[in-house]
């Protein structure tokens, strides 16, 4: 088991997954005080319909972009709406806004963008079946909240413009805790869609819990043996969810950022050239559409046995490949140009070992394969960005 550890950065909050010391994922967060999924209620300043979206004043000073396809109905200059915070600025752009309330726990999901209820794609259909129904079954036996249960069976039962979904993490051994989330959520989620409205402008209707402590709910932190924390603020945060693997490091003889070699972690993970063990290396170029990995010999004398040596340096390209999209957070489409194989043979080990490698990633990810100009393309799923656009 590995050991997770969270440390301030500048303006950033960092979360680093170790495995035998080496870091193998880091995720960033801004420390603003803005989460993600914060709902507030924000006044329309201005409708764009050349860029098909409207500018939402949701604090003071701070306009957030709400696309067209994210509006449940047309708004106008003026008006005051519930607005989520879906995505952090990045680059030059600044918040961007839905308008569709969602509420996100470590087993259960509301969102007013399905009906009904639903399990998490990832798990197995015959076990969401019988996840499903034992879920059913003990929120209608559940004694407490009699009056909300009743809403909330509604929305279940898809009579009401809103749905649930079943996360991943969703098993027959956490019902009973799945069934308090379901209610405690639920509850918030009635509130925010009946009442949101008709709120003052700026005012709160839901503040999600820090980018990091959902960070490490994505990590699956209680498969960790630690999580290791030198600021008290943040561990006070993080102690709340995981109070047996929380610890505050009060070291005085040397710091978390020595121990943990952070800076390096750093450098692993925004650097333009990582090196391979046999002597090549990498060069990793993040661009507006697309990121391009090109594999280089360098040091390593690929004329003597040329074909061993060629699949040497991709093989453990492919493998230092898919450590850094993990790592990095790299998304959307990746094109890696390794040293031209001459047998189809070869490249089709390659195409094979990718996606061994990639079985194991938390985001979808596709091999497409060697294109025509001997490219190997693939695609990662966004789900966040990616440690080279907060660094920038």
């Amino acid at each position: 088991m590995g050991k997770i550890v969270v440390v301030r950065h500048e303006d950033l909050i960092l979360t680093i997954e170790y495995k035998d010391m080496e870091p193998v994922r880091l995720v960033c967060s801004k420390s603003s005080g803005i989460n993600l999924g914060d709902i507030y209620v924000g006044r329309v300043s201005k409708v764009k319909e050349d860029l098909k979206a409207a500018f939402v004043d949701f604090l003071p000073g701070i306009t957030g972009f709400l696309p067209f396809e994210q509006l449940k109905s047309p708004v106008k200059q003026g008006d005051l709406i519930p607005v989520t915070v879906s995505k952090e600025p990045v680059k030059t752009k600044g918040y961007s806004l839905s308008s569709f309330c969602e509420l996100s726990g470590e087993y259960v999901v509301f969102s007013e963008r399905y009906k009904g209820l639903t399990v998490s794609s990832k798990i197995r259909k015959d076990e969401a079946k019988v996840i499903r129904e034992a879920f059913i079954k003990a929120v209608e036996n559940y004694s407490k909240e009699k009056d909300m249960k009743g809403k909330l069976i509604s929305i279940l039962e898809g009579s009401m413009e809103c749905g649930v979904i079943l996360r991943t993490n969703s098993n027959l051994e956490s019902i009973d805790l799945m069934v308090e989330e379901f209610i405690l959520l639920g509850k918030k989620f009635v509130d925010i869609v009946s009442f949101g409205s008709t709120r003052t402008l700026y005012s709160p209707l839901y503040r999600e819990r820090p980018q990091y402590v959902k960070a490490l709910y994505d990590l699956k932190a209680s498969e960790f043996d630690e999580i290791i924390c030198a600021d008290e603020k943040l561990y006070d945060e993080i102690k709340v969810s995981f109070a047996s693997k929380a610890r505050l490091f009060n070291e005085t003889n040397i710091s978390i950022n020595a121990l943990y070699r952070v800076n390096r972690a750093i450098e692993l993970a925004t650097s333009k050239k990582v090196y391979l063990d046999c002597g090549g290396y990498l060069i990793i170029e993040p661009t507006e559409t697309l990121t391009v990995i090109d594999v280089n010999s360098g040091k390593c004398d690929i004329k003597k046995n040329r074909r061993d040596m060629i699949n040497q340096v991709n093989k453990e390209a492919a493998i230092e490949v898919a450590r850094q999209l993990v790592l990095r957070n790299i998304s959307g489409m990746i094109v890696v140009d390794f040293i031209n194989m001459d047998e189809a043979e070869d490249e089709e080990k390659i195409v094979s070992l990718m996606k061994s490698l990639l079985k194991e990633d938390n985001c979808k990810t596709k091999v497409l394969g060697f294109s025509g100009l001997k490219l190997l393309e693939m695609t990662r799923q966004k789900n966040k960005a990616s440690v080279y656009d907060y660094f920038r």
